[in-house]
């Protein structure tokens, strides 16, 4: 018989703790991320320009990790910190291409794809760091191939010319945070602390936001609402992606990263929940396709 009341809640407890922490943390990590997702979508609805909102975002996160780091003893700008720029240039990419995605289309069917960006880390992983590529990771390749196709809707004959464009934007999003996480995992090996490591790619992250917009939208352009949604995914970064890097230090890229992308369930309740979005069948067998992609993925 199963356990009730308190014993229920002391069964459920003990089986979440036999899970190896870097597991944990993952999940934690695509909760946070998930809601930063919905947040940025949010903010395109609302006129915020990515410019703005990344600009507002950073100026919060490079101070705060400025003073995490110093208080911490870990603020040290070693060589592999300096992969900061290379996650920076990327989650720019990655970011900007997703707004953009988002903008022509749903978030709802942006973003699993954005998200389906560790197909890419883990081939890299495999490739560059050794490790291995078993059957059911095979299988999860397939099954993204599926959720991407679900989501994308092309087997309508209307499909317009904005659709297409923002699939297309959600796979350069997906290729270039499939880099960034890429880039964590050699950040953190190289014996980076994960504050630290946020903290490089905050500096460098801030000062390509500056550049961006100034030269597409003639500066900043901060408002209370720029602020209101950059505070929120300013402290869902923070601890999100700290959370994420303290995971690559425990486990494989392989593993991790496709526990990170359950993020975009959160992100697809809230923007199906809170912006009006459809959730039709096909979006449903997209959800099933890419959370049996992360499925086989922890095999």
């Amino acid at each position: 018989m199963m356990p009730e009341g308190f014993e229920a809640a002391s069964f459920y407890l003990e089986r979440f703790e036999l899970l190896p922490r870097f597991i944990i943390l993952a999940l934690f990590a695509s909760f946070l991320i998930g809601v930063a997702d919905y947040v940025y979508g949010r903010a395109v609805r609302n006129q915020i320009l990515p410019g703005t909102i990344t600009v507002s975002q950073s100026s919060i996160v490079v101070p705060i990790t400025w003073i995490w780091t110093y208080y911490e003893g870990s603020y040290a700008w070693t060589p592999p910190a300096f992969l900061g720029f290379c996650t920076a240039f990327f989650t720019f990419i990655g970011f900007w291409s997703f707004m953009r995605s988002v903008e022509l289309g749903e978030a709802s069917a942006s973003t699993p794809i954005y998200r389906m960006s560790f197909v890419v880390t883990a081939m890299l992983a495999v490739w560059f760091l050794s490790e291995s590529i078993t059957l059911p990771k095979i299988i999860g390749l397939i099954l993204t191939g599926c959720a991407i196709f679900l989501f994308s809707d092309f087997h309508r004959g209307s499909f317009s010319t904005d659709k297409l464009a923002s699939i297309l934007w959600a796979v350069v999003a997906m290729a270039a945070v499939g880099f960034v996480n890429f880039f964590y995992k050699l950040g953190v090996e190289g014996g980076v602390a994960p504050i630290m490591f946020l903290h490089s790619q905050a500096v460098f992250f801030i000062t390509i936001s500056f550049i961006y917009s100034f030269v597409v939208q003639g500066g900043p352009q901060f408002s209370k609402k720029g602020w209101a949604h950059g505070f929120v995914t300013a402290t869902c970064f923070i601890f999100g992606i700290t959370s994420l890097l303290a995971a690559f230090r425990e486990g494989e890229a392989t593993i991790v990263t496709p526990i990170l992308q359950l993020s975009f369930i959160t992100t697809t309740i809230l923007a199906t929940w809170r912006l009006s979005e459809k959730m039709t069948v096909r979006k449903l067998l997209g959800l099933v396709a890419a959370v049996g992609t992360i499925v086989a993925f922890t095999q």
